[in-house]
């Protein structure tokens, strides 16, 4: 449970960085990722001030929320969100867990706390120096940052940073039985956000209402989502102030709604929610 978590931090933590060239820092940014335990993705879906929100996926089925803090010392996560058919549950940590010392450079190492169901947990890090690593997204130079948790002595994590790009592979380590396992995920695919439009604007308000309501368990089926999408999509216009889609705005907003409908039907279409 602890490595999975420290696993996931992990992950949104290279997500980015604002000044420094190794994250991104833009609202809409995506990637995507292949290895254990499936396919993966993360997309930045909230910026404010030096405050920002990573949203993770598992075969396209959104299932938690990353809440961060860049500073100019570093980047720290400040508390997580899980998504369950009942609701969010949000974890806030007392100290945040600094994720990234800033600037990133090789030799660095930092050490932590930090508690969750009760249990106090430490953690050691390190930047070690800078490999060449192939992934099918391409080969890239990047910073080796390895993570080891007190959850188990025996387990660590190695993630690997690109200038610009972020985190393009990661390696978990454990044991279990005496025997060693090794998990790798490299990067498939990332994408810079398009540029915004009404139309993108308003397609990605309704986006938001639909995973609210798909969360909470309101929506199950596809006929759900066709029952609602109307509803959803005159709030949207409403909390715009419009009366309706701007005719040079609909190519925009219906190749963004279909971008997201897709991603609804395959969350609908997962074991989890037959």
């Amino acid at each position: 449970m602890h490595r999975v978590l420290v696993a996931f931090v992990a992950v949104s933590g290279l997500a980015q960085a604002g000044e420094e060239p190794f994250f991104p820092l833009s609202k809409g940014y995506r990637w995507e990722y292949r290895g254990s335990p499936g396919r993966t993705g993360m997309e930045i879906t909230e910026v404010s001030g030096e405050r920002f929100a990573v949203e993770l996926t598992l075969q396209g089925r959104p299932f938690s929320k990353l809440y961060y803090r860049l500073a100019k010392d570093g980047l720290y996560l400040e508390k997580q969100a899980e998504y369950t058919g009942k609701g969010d549950s949000l974890v806030e940590f007392k100290e945040p867990i600094l994720i990234l010392p800033l600037p990133a450079q090789p030799g660095r190492k930092w050490t932590g706390k930090y508690t969750i169901g009760g249990h106090e947990m430490e953690y050691r890090c390190e930047i070690l120096a800078e490999e060449a690593v192939v992934t099918p997204a391409g080969t890239f130079r990047a910073l080796p940052v390895v993570r080891k948790s007190s959850a188990d002595a025996r387990s660590y994590s190695k993630e690997w940073y690109a200038p610009g790009i972020g985190l393009v592979r990661r390696l978990d380590v454990f044991e279990d039985g005496g025997t060693r396992h090794e998990m790798s995920t490299d990067l498939l695919k990332h994408s810079a956000p398009e540029k915004e439009t009404l139309g993108t604007k308003i397609a990605d308000r309704v986006n938001s209402k639909m995973r609210d309501k798909m969360r909470a368990g309101e929506v199950r089926t596809q006929k759900d989502i066709d029952a609602i999408l109307d509803r959803l999509i005159a709030e949207a216009l409403k909390e715009l102030k419009l009366k309706e889609i701007p005719k040079e705005e609909k190519d925009s907003f219906e190749k963004r709604l279909r971008a997201h409908r897709a991603v609804w039907i395959t969350v609908l279409l997962l074991p989890d929610n037959e």
